[in-house]
């Protein structure tokens, strides 16, 4: 398991401080905290979370998770 620093991108602002959450990917991380299962892949419109992580020694990645189009979104 891996910690990771997840900020909610999914109102017209960035919804405070990260959030740290230990978990198996960057996608589960963002689900324990958000509620809603995210892609990897899709439209700068539907971006819903950032996600940093780095490995010892590595610099920080980032990952930018979207809302499934077509998937409702969650409140």
């Amino acid at each position: 398991m891996q910690q990771y620093r997840v900020i909610n991108m999914s109102g017209t602002r960035i919804e405070g401080a990260a959030k740290v959450v230990t978990a198996a990917s960057p996608e589960k991380a963002a689900a324990l905290l958000l509620g809603e299962m995210l892609v990897r892949d899709g439209n700068p419109e539907n971006l819903r979370a950032r996600v940093y992580v780095a490995e010892d020694g590595q610099p920080m990645q980032t990952v930018s998770l979207f809302r499934k189009v077509g998937e409702p979104i969650i409140f």
